[in-house]
């Protein structure tokens, strides 16, 4: 490029200077080291820039947590659903975070998010369902001992999973089936 001889140069003040670096966007490696910061690796972080979903992601897990999560669903997600709302009811513990992806395919393959949420969202009795399969397997049980906790969670597990949150149900089974053994030996 060639300069412009017929307008004099202009000096620009050192201070304005300053206030347009700040100003700028951070660069993709910086802007990468700060999503690694919030806790996902650096192939999701990258994942994340190409998309154009950084800041979607930034404000997600500021809110809510669950930045692994979140960066899966929106790398593997579609750009017009109302990913705020699916992490608002993940967080308030209305479904599992396994069931997340599930939600994500099948809003961006069309399903109504709102009905979807509420299908996810059912009130379950975490403890019927556990009170039933242990009541199943009490001969398990009496055989096993401590040891029948891995295959009653498997059957509990597949009933529920998706629906309520896997730690929720361990702490419940444990309590149930102390319950039970405690019952047994008297």
């Amino acid at each position: 490029m060639y300069p412009e001889t017929d307008i004099p140069p202009i000096k620009v003040e050192e201070k304005y200077i300053e206030k347009l670096k700040r100003e700028l966007p951070p660069l993709p490696e910086e802007r990468a080291k700060e999503l690694v910061n919030m806790g996902i690796n650096e192939e999701l972080a990258w994942q994340i820039i190409h998309s154009g979903m950084d800041d979607v992601f930034e404000d997600i897990v500021n809110k809510y947590g669950y930045p692994t999560i979140v960066a899966r669903a929106l790398i593997n997600g579609c750009d017009y659903i109302d990913y705020h709302r699916i992490f608002a009811s993940l967080y308030s513990g209305k479904f599992a975070k396994e069931a997340v992806d599930e939600i994500v395919e099948r809003a961006c393959n069309g399903e109504d998010l709102s009905l979807l949420l509420s299908q996810f969202s059912q009130e379950i009795d975490v403890d019927a369902v556990i009170a039933k399969v242990v009541e199943d397997k009490r001969e398990l049980i009496e055989e096993r001992g401590e040891r029948a906790f891995k295959p009653l969670m498997g059957l509990v597990m597949k009933e529920l999973r998706g629906k309520v949150d896997g730690k929720v149900i361990s702490e419940k089974l444990k309590k149930a089936l102390e319950k039970t053994l405690e019952e047994l030996r008297n």
